[in-house]
């Protein structure tokens, strides 16, 4: 049976309208999937300035595309993104084995190029 057809019988409704006047609330839940979160378990950090964006702005970019923006550089981010005068995290990332990328890199990973 699909959707339609189980919301076409009057009786299926008339059971929600009473589960719903009982005090049953009903909420909407958006599984994520590669589609829709491509960035799903993605890690970014951000260094330095950016020039096509605003870092509020690339941040939020992520967490839109599923990802987590965190603002600590440790071995679990999976991404570094270093704009211009990138500081010390440089190094470290590179220590800790973090992928690095610059701005125009970024724009590709977030579908932007």
């Amino acid at each position: 049976m699909s959707l339609t057809e189980y919301f076409a019988n009057s009786e299926n409704r008339e059971m929600i309208a009473s589960l719903l006047d009982l005090g049953l609330t009903i909420e909407t839940v958006v599984q994520g999937n590669s589609e829709n979160n491509p960035l799903e378990g993605a890690i970014f950090l951000f260094t330095g300035s950016l020039s096509q964006m605003s870092r509020n702005e690339a941040k939020q970019l992520v967490k839109d595309l599923g990802g987590r923006v965190v603002s600590g550089l440790s071995k679990k981010v999976t991404h570094l993104v270093a704009g211009e005068k990138a500081g010390s995290k440089l190094k470290k990332a590179a220590e800790l084995g973090v992928t690095v990328v610059d701005e125009s890199a970024f724009l590709r990973i977030v579908g932007r190029t």
